[in-house]
């Protein structure tokens, strides 16, 4: 199954370009377009980020450092991932481990961003 990747635009061009549509090949993903600036239109995404946000640093949002702040968010996505979703039986957790059996491997060999060429003069 493949995967689903969302881009911000600023302008109206939205069209993949040649080396989008080559890596979305090789790594099995579609692209979605949407406007910058527009939360309404990447809803999931932004509403998923106000939910951890609520539930782990809206309410205790003074840290001494940002270790502590980063050690503090794992622990509150720990406790997260260990309840259980409304009409669901398994926790977070064990929900997206039976779902990694399902994810595509990764191909073997990395995608080759470069274009190599070599010149004698």
């Amino acid at each position: 199954m493949s995967k689903h990747c969302q881009f911000s635009c600023r302008n109206n061009l939205k069209q993949p370009t040649e080396d989008l549509l080559k890596i979305s090949t090789y790594y099995l993903f579609f692209s979605r377009f949407c406007n910058a600036y527009e939360g309404n239109e990447k809803g999931h995404v932004e509403k998923s980020v106000e939910f951890v946000g609520r539930k782990s640093i809206y309410l205790d949002d003074r840290f001494d450092s940002l270790e502590y702040a980063n050690k503090h968010l794992a622990t509150k996505i720990q406790q997260l991932n260990g309840q259980k979703s409304d009409g669901h039986e398994l926790t977070n957790s064990q929900r997206f481990e039976s779902e990694l059996k399902h994810l595509n491997n990764l191909p073997v060999a990395p995608y080759d961003f470069a274009v190599s060429q070599c010149y004698k003069v």
